[in-house]
C-alpha cells in the first residue's frame, strides 16, 4: 500500500502533532515551513491537518485546485469560515467536535462571571494599589434574575 501523504501545518508549533501523525502506519508527513509553503504543498498531499485560524480564500483556492487532497482535519470546533469560502464535494472536512467542548464551555462561563463581577476593573485597580470601592461597588451585579442566551448549538454551546 502506498503511504498517504499528510500535510501538517497550523501556523504555530506543530512539532508534537507532526510526530503523532508520523507514528500512524502508512502515513508520510509533509512539512511546510510557512503559510506560503503550506498553500503550495496542498497540491501534493492526500490530507491536511490544520487550524481554521489561518484559513483564508488563498487556502480555499488551493484546496479547490488540488487534484489529490481528499480530507482536511481542522483542530478546532467550528468550520463555518471554511464552509463559507467553499469546499469541493470530493473533500471531507472534519473537526474536533466535542473533544474540548467542556473545557471551552467552562472557560466561557468563567469569562461571563469575570465580566459580571467586574474582574477586569478589580484587577486593574489592584495592580495600581487602589481599592476602587466607589467605582466597583455600583457596577457589581449577579446572574440572579438574569436571562442568558447562548448563540450557537454546536458542542460548546450545548455544553455551556
Amino acid at each position: 500500500m502506498t503511504a498517504k501523504r499528510v500535510l501538517v501545518w497550523t501556523g504555530g508549533s506543530d512539532f508534537g502533532l507532526t510526530e503523532a501523525v508520523a507514528a500512524v502506519r502508512d502515513v508520510e508527513v509533509v512539512f511546510a515551513a510557512d503559510r506560503a509553503e503550506a498553500i503550495e504543498r496542498m497540491a501534493e498531499v492526500d490530507a491536511f491537518v490544520t487550524s481554521v485560524v489561518p484559513w483564508s480564500s488563498e487556502f480555499a483556492r488551493a484546496l479547490a485546485a488540488s487534484a489529490t487532497l481528499q480530507w482536511v482535519q481542522f483542530l478546532n470546533a467550528g468550520v463555518d469560515n471554511v464552509e463559507r469560502l467553499g469546499v469541493p464535494e470530493r473533500v471531507v472536512v472534519t473537526n474536533l467536535g466535542a473533544v474540548n467542548s467542556t473545557v471551552v464551555a467552562e472557560h466561557a462561563l468563567l469569562l461571563l462571571l469575570a465580566l459580571i463581577r467586574q474582574l477586569p476593573m478589580l484587577s486593574s485597580a489592584q495592580a495600581r494599589g487602589d481599592w476602587a470601592h466607589r467605582a466597583v461597588v455600583p457596577a457589581l451585579t449577579t446572574l440572579r434574575g438574569k436571562e442568558i442566551a447562548v448563540l450557537g448549538f454546536g458542542h460548546i454551546g450545548r455544553r455551556f
